[in-house]
């Protein structure tokens, strides 16, 4: 439904060229909810403005429905960007108007009967839950209703394609919740196929299918939420996915971490768990096959879509070659075991 092959842009300012994107290709299927994140300044804004031609790329080619939205006419592109929708973060409702009214205006440019007009809005409206709110006007509204009107104003024209551009990044968690579920109803009651961009891992782990993350304008990693989320391969992935499920190496323990291991060390681990595999009695089964101890130092278990995911730091306290063989254990398991270290047993982090 979108995809975007070997996109290039670059703005010029006083330092010279800054280059937003570089040689960006990223594919969304039809029907799929795909995440971009990303740090500021990483060039999400710029990528998906790119999608519906709000920032023309320098090099590349921008594909929507199978169409070339680069090789259209100043017509044909605005037929286009019809089927396309966008929310942004600031929800750019207009203060003179009602809840109706702005769910109306991208109908009334199209010059709809006034009867398809109300039938569409009062849809959009029940759609969105806020019937009750058709005369109420943008000050009136939380920022969560002020979101669900900007949502339906940008069903209007029936898009097939709903791009999101931090549309949540001003709300409260408790909110930003709300919102990703109405996103879901959407996506899955209407077909939508959505892009969105954020820079927050939650928003990706709890609504996309797939995501890439964006580094200094090129996509660094890409693949399934889940995938991103237990296997996670740069330096920049692995701290978007530990802050977010909060199993971070703890401070304290940080300062007595070894690169190396020492006579009285023991090996400090992050064990990775991905399904039915969360539930197994991993700690009983280390002890009886190898009398090594399982010290845990810091765990949480969360939910990637439909699958979990348990995360765990732990000391492995035994005898070396059974910690050795303990560990080949555990990676035949199916479990990801990344060494972070060695501690010496004497300033063991729990003492």
């Amino acid at each position: 439904m979108i995809e975007l092959k070997k996109v290039s842009k670059a703005y010029a300012g006083q330092q010279g060229l800054t280059q937003a994107l570089n040689d960006v290709s990223l594919s969304v299927a039809p029907g799929q909810i795909y995440g971009v994140m990303g740090r500021s300044g990483a060039g999400k804004s710029t990528l998906i403005r790119t999608v519906n031609l709000l920032e023309r790329p320098d090099s590349g080619q921008v594909f929507v429905g199978g169409q070339s939205l680069l090789s259209l006419s100043e017509a044909g592109l605005l037929k286009a960007r019809r089927e396309i929708g966008m929310i942004f973060q600031q929800f750019n409702l207009l203060q003179s108007r009602t809840v109706f009214d702005n769910i109306a205006l991208p109908l009334e440019l199209e010059k709809l009967p006034r009867r398809l007009i109300k039938k569409r809005v009062e849809e959009l409206l029940s759609l969105v839950d806020l019937s009750s709110k058709a005369q109420a006007y943008p000050d009136q509204l939380s920022g969560g209703q002020k979101q669900r009107v900007a949502i339906a104003r940008s069903l209007a024209n029936k898009p097939k394609v709903l791009l999101s551009d931090e549309a949540t990044s001003s709300l409260d968690p408790e909110t930003t919740d709300n919102i990703l579920e109405l996103l879901k109803r959407i996506n899955r009651e209407l077909g939508l196929t959505i892009l969105l961009i954020t820079h927050e891992m939650d928003v990706i782990r709890k609504i996309c299918q797939r995501a890439c993350i964006l580094e200094a304008g090129a996509i660094i990693e890409e693949g399934q939420v889940v995938d991103i989320f237990s296997h996670p391969k740069t330096d920049i992935a692995k701290r978007f996915v530990l802050s977010n499920l909060h199993v971070a190496i703890p401070e304290p323990l940080q300062k007595l971490l070894q690169k190396n291991p020492e006579d009285q060390s023991v090996p400090v681990v992050r064990l990775t768990f991905l399904g039915k595999k969360v539930g197994e009695p991993l700690m009983v089964s280390l002890l009886t096959k190898f009398n090594v101890i399982t010290n845990i130092l810091q765990a949480n278990l969360n939910w990637v879509q439909d699958a979990s995911i348990g995360m765990s730091i732990c000391e492995l306290l035994g005898e070396r070659e059974a910690v050795v063989a303990s560990i080949q254990f555990i990676q035949n398991q199916g479990i990801d075991v990344e060494i972070l270290g060695y501690v010496n047993r004497s300033a063991t982090f729990m003492e």
